[in-house]
């Protein structure tokens, strides 16, 4: 049996109204249930509503990456991948952690690729710049760069990881 969990999360009155949690969640639910060796727990079900999402310090999240790191599952699934965060440097960031933690992460409305291709463009599309500050990313680049230089990585709001 595959220990799964599930991370919903909408942060504004109109993502409320266009796509609510439990209408995220239902989906989720109805998916992992489809899945014949898949177990989701109650206590598995991660969940921010209203939470801001320019920064990685939400509850639910937080909850999840703590649950991540005591191996309580090994499947993440989530609608998408602006679920997960709202840029694509953390989106990266996240499902590197949670891949590097011996979690599978799966997106059920944009699947991702295994291929490594994919991985890397995705990664570099967040590293160029596609988030909506494009002056505050030139000047995070070097600070990468640097905490990579020295075997980790350490976010505000993000947990440090070993590189």
């Amino acid at each position: 049996m595959i220990e799964v969990a599930v991370y919903v999360w909408v942060s504004t009155t109109r993502q409320q109204q266009t796509q609510t949690i439990e209408q995220q969640l239902m989906r989720l639910q109805t998916y992992v249930a489809a899945q014949p060796d898949w177990h989701l727990e109650a206590a598995h079900i991660y969940r921010d509503d209203g939470q801001r999402g320019a920064k990685l310090n939400r509850p639910g999240l937080d909850r999840l990456r703590d649950h991540a790191r005591a191996a309580q599952f090994s499947r993440v699934v989530m609608t998408a991948p602006d679920r997960l965060a709202r840029n694509d440097v953390h989106q990266v960031l996240l499902i590197d952690e949670l891949s590097q933690l011996g979690c599978t992460v799966e997106f059920v409305d944009r699947p991702m690729s295994d291929d490594p291709h994919d991985r890397r463009c995705s990664a570099t599309r967040a590293a160029t710049g596609t988030t909506t500050n494009r002056h505050g990313m030139r000047c995070a680049l070097p600070m990468v760069a640097i905490a990579m230089a020295c075997g980790s990585l350490l976010f505000e709001g993000y947990h440090r990881l070993s590189v």
